[in-house]
């Protein structure tokens, strides 16, 4: 059995098929970056992994682990922050902890996770914060006012970190394309929510555990 160590590794040789034939010190800067990105994303899946307590030959034990970490591994390589990575990290962990590590699952939420920027990061851990306070009933039970309230709450809170409402309103609108967060239908205003998918990802994703510890 490959231990994860020894995965990264075999990864990281396989960056030599991005190389062309130019000069070789153009490759071995190539090298060097590409090895320092996956050092840097092998060290933050390691310590989510403690985390959770779990080993890092519990990734590489699963069928589809490589694949997993390949995926990882290239987002890396993309350049994603270390947040995203961070995500990434705590996504494959939570599959773990829930014997559940496949790809095809992981990768429904890795391509929305890794293109996030940090203010939509940000964004959408404040609505989530704002979302679990909402009463446990259905939406169609609810008045438009206690639909809308975690996004006016939202707003509230962003504009006090300097955020105005239009900003807000605009990096909101950009993690419509993740599906994370979608429209919330109303008569005379253009409103948010957080999506089934973002509920279902947020069971072992937490969103704000991420920013802080990448701050």
């Amino acid at each position: 059995m490959a231990n994860l160590p020894d995965v990264f590794g075999v990864i990281a040789e396989g960056a030599e098929l991005l190389k062309s034939g130019g000069l070789s010190a153009g490759r071995a800067v190539l090298n060097a970056y590409l090895k320092k990105r996956s050092d840097q994303a092998r060290d933050i899946l390691f310590d989510e992994l403690k985390r959770g307590g779990l080993l890092p030959e519990q990734v590489a034990a699963h069928d589809d682990g490589i694949a997993v970490i390949h995926g990882y591994n290239r987002a890396a390589w993309e350049g994603r922050a270390r947040v995203n990575l961070r995500l990434l990290a705590r996504a494959i962990t939570g599959q773990l902890l829930a014997n559940n590590l496949v790809a095809d699952e992981f990768f429904l939420y890795a391509e929305s996770l890794a293109g996030l920027s940090r203010d939509e990061i940000i964004f959408i851990a404040t609505l989530l914060r704002h979302s679990a306070n909402r009463p446990d009933v259905p939406e169609d039970q609810m008045g438009e006012q206690e639909n809308l309230a975690p996004w006016l709450k939202a707003l509230e809170e962003m504009s006090a970190e300097g955020w105005n409402n239009d900003k807000t309103s605009a990096v909101a609108g950009r993690c419509l394309r993740s599906g994370f967060v979608i429209l919330l239908p109303t008569f005379d205003r253009m409103a948010y929510k957080v999506s089934p998918m973002l509920t279902d990802l947020c069971k072992t994703v937490d969103f704000d555990d991420a920013l802080r510890r990448e701050p």
